[in-house]
């Protein structure tokens, strides 16, 4: 017979009977807190099943972005491929506008030229029209030794070097018979600079020689800028035909 007066006592006969300790605790305990054990092993066993499913899907979908970022970077390569052609295309443009650039300024200073044999073949013409009789046109080194005259510190030295290589000079006679000078720009279109310059070297004919001096500006076209200098008188506009430079 065991004696069980403490707490000590019965856990002692419990441990020396397991079978009472099992008796005792399906007594004390309710059968869901019996089954708890394997129900938590049950579900770990699921669980561990679930997320072995669940890692395989990750595993999948890990797989399927890099196919996606292994189709990224073949279109990476084509669009790298396709940059460094477009790059090849805008060089060969560039040079074309180069090009292009080199034959337009070449263009104008032909233009130029043109227009300027064009208005010396003029010269008779423009002088009529001012009530002028042309008597000859000067050449550039006449009209560079007039820049060098004496009494020009004041002017600056590219107005004086500009002058010398002023487009057409005219030495021509008035109704009274005495001597004046026009003072020609010419360009394929007339602009500001052609009236200023045209104006600036009649100036400076004028006070060379002592003479009266006419501005004009001659051309296919002028720009509309020049004509309030042209309705004031300050300069002639004297509009070359399109027959001078072979045009229609």
């Amino acid at each position: 017979m065991h004696t069980i007066r403490t707490i000590e006592d019965l856990m002692g006969v419990l441990d020396d009977n397991p079978v009472w300790l099992e008796a005792l605790r399906s007594r004390v305990l309710s059968r869901e807190v019996l089954e708890l054990p394997r129900i938590v092993s049950e579900l770990s066993r699921s669980s561990m099943h679930r997320f072995g499913q669940i890692d395989q899907r990750f595993d999948r979908v890990d797989q399927r972005f890099d196919r996606v970022d292994q189709r990224f970077d073949q279109i990476d390569q084509r669009f790298d491929r396709v940059d460094q052609r477009m790059d090849k295309f805008d060089q060969r443009f560039d040079r074309v506008d180069q090009r292009m650039e080199r034959l337009e300024n070449d263009m104008g200073v032909l233009r130029g030229a043109h227009a300027r044999n064009s208005a010396v073949e003029y010269a008779d013409e423009i002088t009529g029209d001012l009530g002028l009789e042309m008597v000859r046109v000067l050449r550039g080194a006449e009209i560079r030794t007039l820049a060098k005259s004496k009494g020009t510190k004041d002017i600056p030295a590219n107005d004086l070097r500009s002058f010398g290589a002023a487009d057409l000079i005219i030495e021509a006679r008035d109704g009274k018979d005495e001597t004046c000078y026009v003072a020609v720009e010419v360009s394929f279109t007339a602009n500001g600079r052609d009236t200023r310059r045209a104006i600036r070297n009649a100036g400076f004919m004028a006070r060379f020689t002592g003479r009266r001096a006419y501005s004009v500006v001659t051309g296919l076209r002028k720009d509309d800028g020049i004509q309030k200098a042209i309705a004031s008188g300050d300069v002639y506009w004297y509009q070359l035909s399109p027959e001078a430079f072979d045009i229609d």
